[in-house]
């Protein structure tokens, strides 16, 4: 068996290995000790659910940026290679006044309802752009939602999108009276749909369920409501459909640092189950956890690690990464289709999944 290299060094002690839990060598300061196995508790935490064992249910979605008409201005996200960016683009419309969506590297443009909210959602490894008319807090959806989700996952625009939407159905309505699916268009791409009925303990809701083929992608687009709005959530949903555009993603010319050209295919973004993970052309790496979706009131919630920036370069299929407090880690990489496999030093594999943004 390959010994795969997954080495945490602590600040203090940066020249120490951690092997087995134990420093091979002194560390003098004991506050310094402490501190420092705290540290690689919480980065050992983070680290490992990268490699979660955990099944993929969801399709990908992708990132993009946040804007306004005439002038682009990012939102709140910042500018440095350490931050993620939001979900989605947004412009002010000149000619009426609801805003236009930009998804998937701009290769989606939708309009957002007036009134209503957009949001970025991560289920597991999906992320999605999800469209509300209330604000939503948590990822527990209202019954009145349109949510996009976006593969570029090769191997699935192989299949049959009859096929691949009973997949996603048995996913995401296993309770629900579901309609035999039709073949459509949409904006002059090949589309399966059905709609569904489905009682919930909250009462009933219908809606529907779309897979859009594209050379590059597929996109995946739900939709619900309660019984009672029937009637004008149908018009709406019909009339938002009607709109949505499709055009190739935006070409994204990148100048890679020399460090990194032997892992050039692991630049961008990936989602792994309980986070995610973006690769810069730069050499600058950065992980972002997902947030909590429940909180129990009556336990402590532990601080934990939301983010850790680093560097990386590459070597064959050796990952070298140094984070900014001192610490480092190693570990073997390899890209299938529309995955990242992510290999630690005991042969377990991290599967992520391509994000476009």
């Amino acid at each position: 068996m390959v010994d795969h290299l997954f080495q945490v060094m602590s600040p203090q002690c940066s020249r120490q290995r951690l092997a087995n839990g134990v420093f091979p060598g002194r560390c003098t300061s004991w506050p310094a000790l402490l501190a420092s196995t705290l540290f690689v508790a919480s980065l050992c935490t983070m680290i490992a659910e990268l490699f979660a064992d955990s099944p993929i249910r969801q399709l990908p979605v992708s990132q993009a940026v946040m804007h306004r008409l005439p002038r682009p201005i990012r939102l709140s996200h910042g500018r440095s290679p350490s931050s993620l960016r939001p979900l989605s683009v947004l412009s002010l419309s000149q000619s009426d006044d609801r805003d236009w969506l930009f998804f998937a590297r701009e290769s989606l443009e939708a309009p957002v309802p007036l009134g209503w909210h957009v949001r970025e959602a991560a289920f597991g490894r999906d992320v999605r752009m999800v469209l509300t008319p209330v604000k939503v807090i948590g990822s527990r959806l209202p019954k009145n939602v349109i949510w996009v989700s976006c593969s570029v996952d090769p191997r699935l625009r192989k299949l049959q999108l009859s096929e691949l939407l009973k997949n996603r159905i048995d996913a995401h309505l296993a309770s629900a009276r579901v309609n035999p699916p039709k073949t459509t268009t949409l904006n002059g791409k090949p589309a399966v749909s059905s709609t569904f009925f489905e009682e919930r303990s909250d009462g009933a809701v219908e809606g529907g369920h779309l897979l859009v083929a594209t050379d590059w992608a597929i996109y995946e687009i739900h939709w619900a409501h309660p019984i009672k709005l029937a009637k004008s959530q149908r018009q709406l949903v019909q009339d938002w459909l009607g709109e949505i555009e499709f055009r190739r993603p935006r070409e994204q010319k990148q100048q890679l640092a020399p460090a990194i050209l032997a892992a050039a295919d692991v630049v961008g973004s990936w989602k792994a189950y309980h986070s995610r993970i973006r690769f810069f052309p730069d050499g600058r790496v950065v992980i972002i956890r997902d947030p909590i979706r429940m909180i129990r009131v009556d336990v402590a919630t532990p601080e934990r690690m939301e983010k850790l920036v680093g560097s990386f370069r590459g070597h064959e299929d050796l990952l070298h990464v140094v984070w900014d407090d001192g610490s480092k880690l190693n570990f073997r990489w390899r890209v299938d289709g529309d995955r990242l496999l992510l290999t630690d030093h005991e042969g377990r594999v991290s599967q992520l999944r391509q994000l476009l943004e």
